[in-house]
């Protein structure tokens, strides 16, 4: 499954990289339910900054051996500037 339980479409890994945007859904406990965040690449792969400091995106990938990060939705990206 890569939808949650109301249709909405996860963050893939094979699409997502750094300078992705993502919404965070509920059970994060490090991140408010809603948070945007943008994702970034450090020494262990990609992450999403957090208020524990980095939220790596490994410990989402489905269970499954799936090609999504569980309780993540990709956002379209904006530029900075605007």
């Amino acid at each position: 499954m890569t939808t949650d339980v109301n249709g909405r479409k996860y963050a893939t890994v094979s699409e997502t990289k750094a300078g992705s945007m993502v919404q965070v859904d509920e059970g994060f406990t490090c991140i408010k339910r809603g948070d945007q965040r943008t994702v970034k690449a450090g020494k262990e792969g990609l992450y999403i900054d957090c208020r524990c400091g980095e939220h790596y995106l490994d410990g989402q990938i489905d269970f499954d051996g799936g090609d999504f990060y569980v309780g993540l939705y990709p956002l379209p990206h904006t530029p900075a500037h605007l």
